[in-house]
């Protein structure tokens, strides 16, 4: 994305502050799933949008006028940001389901680490797949099976369906597959278990309202 700025000198880029929040929840697939499958939480994440539409009759190298066929648009988020912002946190008290009174959940998940690739565009449904290194904390409170404080980095797999409605409203929705260390049941963060007694892999998904305001365009200066 930075190449594309660079290239662009002297020009103005359109672009949009990304606002992306919803609701998500977690199955810990372990003892506890039968007591809560799913745990509740919320998402919510900022970036810039640049369009690379908006740059395509400019005067930009044909390479970076390729680059613009093949993405129509440059999303930017800085590192730091991506470490501290979680990808969802958790706020499940226990009861949530009629019968299942016996386990709650809070926590995070972060996932800095990732590399998509996608299809489609922005003025179509549009798919991506992710595979993504990052960090799992949660705390299972159950009266059953005792407390769990996992904190595992974990390897994950996502599939992302984008539906835009218009240009200043899309809808997110998101699976996603976690794997991790093994965590006993009942242990704290660093206690290891039988895999019977254990925890290992966890599903995350989320529905999510991306509300995009235009912001006023990026200009590059030149430099000399």
């Amino acid at each position: 994305m930075w190449l594309l700025l660079l290239a662009a000198r002297a020009e103005e880029l359109p672009r949009r502050f990304e606002v992306d929040a919803g609701v998500a929840g977690i199955t810990v697939i372990g003892r506890s799933t039968a007591d809560q499958p799913v745990h509740t939480g919320f998402t919510l994440d900022f970036s810039h949008v640049y369009d690379c539409r908006g740059v395509f009759e400019k005067s930009v190298p044909d390479w970076m006028k390729d680059h613009c066929n093949a993405f129509d648009e440059a999303r930017h988020q800085p590192r730091w940001l991506a470490m501290l912002v979680p990808e969802a946190i958790y706020v499940s008290p226990p009861g949530l389901w009629p019968g299942s009174a016996n386990t709650g959940t809070y926590g995070a998940t972060w996932t800095p680490l990732d590399y998509g690739i996608r299809s489609g565009s922005r003025d179509s449904v549009m798919l991506t797949l992710t595979a993504g290194l990052g960090l799992t904390t949660l705390w299972l409170g159950s009266d059953r099976w005792g407390d769990t404080f996992l904190v595992r980095p974990h390897l994950e797999g996502e599939a992302e369906v984008e539906v835009p409605v218009s240009d200043a409203l899309h809808f997110r929705f998101d699976f996603a597959q976690l794997v991790f260390p093994p965590q006993r049941v009942g242990g704290g963060p660093f206690t290891f278990g039988p895999l019977r007694e254990s925890v290992m892999t966890a599903s995350r998904y989320s529905v999510r309202v991306v509300v995009r305001p235009r912001m006023r365009p990026f200009v590059y200066e030149p430099r000399y």
